[in-house]
């Protein structure tokens, strides 16, 4: 089995328009900003304890059969990375799945995701980005 680690979610798949983020400082969440006609596809949460280019927690995008409330520890391994640039500095996002998720048996690899799915990621977080 892969290496796995701790993922906390933020936002959780299905959730319209809002997106929110961790607080280190006040260890709350908070609406970081809001979207219009806009629902998340996936999960998505960051690996506590880490840091990437940008110097915040690395971001991952969790694939899972249900959304996960906000705030649960999730123990995930990673199939993948999506390589971005925001506001000009690296801030790469890690995909993964939940090892006691029922997806977990089907995708290993970023291989096991369609390129039409990479794409519309992509073209989410081009959005998100600017």
């Amino acid at each position: 089995m892969k290496e796995s680690f701790k993922v906390i979610i933020e936002i959780p798949k299905g959730t319209v328009n809002n997106k929110y983020e961790y607080d280190e400082k006040s260890g709350e969440f908070k609406l970081d900003f809001v979207f219009e006609n806009f629902v998340w596809p996936f999960n998505y949460g960051f690996l506590p304890g880490t840091r990437g280019g940008d110097g915040d927690t690395l971001d991952a995008i969790v694939l899972s059969s249900a959304p996960i409330k906000q705030g649960t520890e999730v123990i995930c391994k990673t199939i993948g990375v999506i390589e971005m640039l925001d506001r000009g500095e690296e801030d790469h996002k890690l995909i993964c799945v939940p090892v006691d998720d029922v997806l977990s048996e089907s995708l290993n690899d970023i291989s096991d995701i369609s390129g039409e799915q990479k794409q519309e990621w992509q073209k989410l977080y081009d959005e998100i980005a600017r």
